[in-house]
């Protein structure tokens, strides 16, 4: 069952949906890097990186996350009891003459990276990817958030969001109605 809006909410606070407590994280001096940091390192995982001068760079120290941080579009963590439960980075990748926007998940489970997947979609204008492992834990989740597949390379593949176009119908016609 979803609750309605409280009011006063707003969308980045997004815990009214039964969703674990979503917030954008925040690049400032206050920016819990340190708590964020400790949860990236619980667990290794081969697909969240970024990627600077043709090499992978795993988030190892506060300087490597805080450049992540910066250079991501959008980031959102999860929580749950006043712990990090999950994050989520939509990271510019430039490269090639391109322009990128790269998904990097980590979450302790499916249903928060699906909440922050839901969460990340809602806030994007533009094609989003997500490079991944194809043993990864969470392709079923992108994939039934309308991920497409768009090619591999040895264990990885590519997949492609493109985020609906708002159609202008126009005035409502209640003419019909009476």
């Amino acid at each position: 069952m979803i609750s309605e809006e409280p009011k006063n909410s707003s969308l980045h606070n997004v815990n009214y949906l039964g969703l674990n407590m979503i917030e954008p994280f925040r690049h400032s001096k206050r920016a819990d890097y340190a708590g964020l940091l400790s949860f990236i390192k619980t667990k290794f995982d081969y697909d969240f990186y970024y990627t600077h001068d043709n090499s992978r760079i795993y988030v190892d120290d506060i300087h490597q996350l805080k450049h992540f941080v910066q250079s991501s579009l959008h980031v959102y963590v999860a929580e749950i009891d006043n712990d990090y439960a999950g994050c989520i980075l939509l990271w510019k990748s430039v490269g090639g003459g391109k322009n990128r926007y790269y998904i990097k998940i980590k979450a302790t489970t499916e249903e928060v990276a699906k909440n922050l997947v839901t969460v990340l979609l809602w806030n994007v204008k533009q094609e989003v990817y997500a490079k991944i492992r194809k043993d990864n834990q969470f392709l079923t989740v992108l994939r039934t958030k309308g991920f497409k597949f768009l090619g591999g390379r040895g264990v990885q593949i590519l997949l492609s969001y493109k985020p609906r176009k708002e159609k202008d119908h126009g005035p409502i016609d209640y003419s019909r109605d009476t």
